[in-house]
């Protein structure tokens, strides 16, 4: 997934407003975690969805992965703004 210039807008707006903008990307960082780790245990159990253990739980967490990337650094070290 390449960010796309009006995600970099939506990212780079987040961060200027602050607190807010911690808040909106750990809450999307860790819901994508979380939503990877419920489809894949559900396609671990139901081989009717084991597609999304090779689609979806990957971009879920390639998701998260640049949200964390994109995120403000005090974010990422785990330090309260």
């Amino acid at each position: 997934m390449i960010p796309s210039p009006s995600n970099r807008r939506v990212a780079t707006a987040a961060v200027s407003v602050g607190r807010i903008g911690q808040l909106f990307f750990s809450f999307t960082i860790w819901s994508s975690i979380v939503h990877a780790c419920i489809m894949a245990a559900q396609a671990i159990q139901d081989t009717h969805e084991i597609g999304h253990l090779v689609g979806d739980v990957p971009a879920l967490l390639l998701v998260a992965a640049v949200l964390w990337y994109f995120s403000p650094a005090s974010e990422r070290q785990g330090v309260p703004a």
